[in-house]
């Protein structure tokens, strides 16, 4: 959709990203979990 996100990486054990779409205009959505094993310790996420 062309509109910036936040992006998330636990970094730890559980290894969690969450995701706060943005809503156009003044801010973001509620983040919410949208993988549940993605970057874990010693990766690098990009």
């Amino acid at each position: 959709d062309g509109k910036d996100d936040i992006v998330t990486f636990t970094h730890n054990t559980d290894a969690d990203v969450y995701v706060a779409l943005s809503n156009g205009t003044d801010g973001f959505i509620n983040g919410r979990k949208w993988h549940d094993f993605f970057g874990t310790p010693g990766e690098t996420s990009l």
